[in-house]
């Protein structure tokens, strides 16, 4: 889900989001081998497509209770197969009260490929967008800042928490800061074995 931000709207109380209903829903391939939080789950087939039933059967009740609470939801289908993640776009898009539009370097491949033009030209159409940032082309560079799923943003103070990883370059997220005036603070996790819980970049 990726809130939008109307400039005249509160901090953090979005009127209106914008939501991806899965496609064949199930855990990233890609993702999971460098993600300590992620294990493999064996499904067979049939206990794959009840999983992805269930998560569209989860979508669309999250979307009617916001309708209920009159928050306005912007829906687009996932048009991919081949990217399970989708349904969660605030990784490589982002919107700010001021009318811009972020979008970020993505480090797996099949999540690159969730950045869509036509949801881009449809904020472009329907909001005052007045500038869009877009920082993919850091992927040639090997570095990427994976939006506010890499970035814990502390609006009120202008800071950003970011623990370093594969998915948060130091080089990348200082870019993005910097593109929506916010201070990264940067630090490393581990787990209780003392083991880094993410590969943490050069």
């Amino acid at each position: 889900m990726s809130a939008i931000q109307h400039s005249n709207a509160p901090l953090n109380t979005p009127q209106h989001v914008l939501m991806v209903r899965p496609l064949a829903f199930r855990p990233n391939e890609q993702t999971a081998h460098d993600n300590t939080f992620q294990h493999a789950l064996p499904l067979t087939q049939t206990e794959q497509n009840a999983l992805a039933k269930q998560a569209l059967a989860e979508f669309d009740t999250m979307v009617k209770v916001l309708d209920a609470n009159d928050i306005t939801v912007s829906v687009f289908d996932a048009i991919d197969k081949n990217t399970p993640d989708a349904v969660f776009p605030n990784n490589w898009l982002s919107t700010h009260p001021c009318g811009m539009l972020v979008t970020y370097p993505m480090f797996c491949e099949n999540r690159r490929a969730e950045r869509r033009n036509d949801i881009v030209n449809y904020l472009e159409s329907h909001f005052q967008v007045t500038q869009h940032i877009d920082l993919s082309e850091c992927e040639k560079e090997g570095l990427f800042a994976e939006g506010t799923g890499a970035m814990v943003i502390d609006h009120a103070h202008k800071l950003a928490y970011v623990c370093l990883s594969q998915r948060a370059n130091q080089q990348a997220i200082e870019k993005a800061c910097s593109a929506i005036k916010v201070t990264p603070v940067f630090f490393n996790a581990f787990n209780k074995e003392g083991v880094l819980r993410f590969i943490t970049p050069m």
